[in-house]
């Protein structure tokens, strides 16, 4: 059975739209300064994303996605991400 309660809301968000607008259990991003692991209730921070995989776990399974540069903000309930390019690899991963 799903937590629900773990969940936070992410949104990632190209020159061309929305390309995901989900509730997830954790995502991971490449910042400037390392790659970082975000769960609910993560302290607010705002950071500049340097091309790389994003790893979208949502239930029993993990999505990954290409990312451009770009910036994120990081909020307890809500992760926003900005990015000049998006794309999905294909891949769905299970844990």
């Amino acid at each position: 059975m799903e937590d629900r309660g773990n969940l936070f809301r992410l949104r990632i968000i190209a020159p061309e739209g929305v390309f995901f607008d989900e509730a997830v259990h954790m995502a991971e991003i490449r910042t400037s300064e390392g790659d970082i692991g975000v769960f609910r209730g993560h302290i607010p921070l705002t950071v500049v994303l340097e091309p790389g995989r994003a790893r979208i776990r949502q239930g029993g399974s993990i999505r990954e996605a290409l990312l451009g540069k770009g910036f994120a903000e990081v909020l307890p309930d809500r992760v926003i991400i900005l990015t000049v390019a998006c794309e999905w690899t294909g891949e769905r991963l299970n844990p």
